[in-house]
């Protein structure tokens, strides 16, 4: 926890991506790099009938931090896919997550 869920770019560039961006991230939100995971989430945007790779696309599912935070995370992030993939559009989307509603191995936080 967090988990960022990225979709829109091919598997290399969240591979290059991860690099790094658990220990940065981590340093933005006080918490222990060990705590992130990064996903690649394959899929298809369609346009007019037509499959395309869309856009860079980043769900970061975490416990709610304040609005100064997550515009820290969602500008990081943007910078870091940019730099891999070009300028384009980036959306980042927070999911909050209650703790009392994650569990990991049977026990809620």
């Amino acid at each position: 926890m967090p988990h960022l869920r990225v979709r829109g770019v091919k598997p290399e560039v969240v591979q290059k991506l991860s690099e790094n961006l658990n220990t940065e991230l981590a340093a933005m939100i006080q918490t222990s790099p060990d705590n992130f995971t990064i996903e690649h989430v394959g899929t298809l945007f369609f346009l007019n009938g037509k499959a395309e790779l869309g856009y860079p696309f980043v769900e970061v599912l975490w416990f709610d931090r304040p609005t100064e935070i997550r515009s820290r995370v969602a500008e990081h992030l943007t910078m870091r896919l940019r730099a891999l993939v070009g300028p384009t559009d980036v959306a980042v989307v927070f999911v909050p997550l209650k703790p009392q509603d994650y569990f990991e191995n049977g026990k809620h936080f």
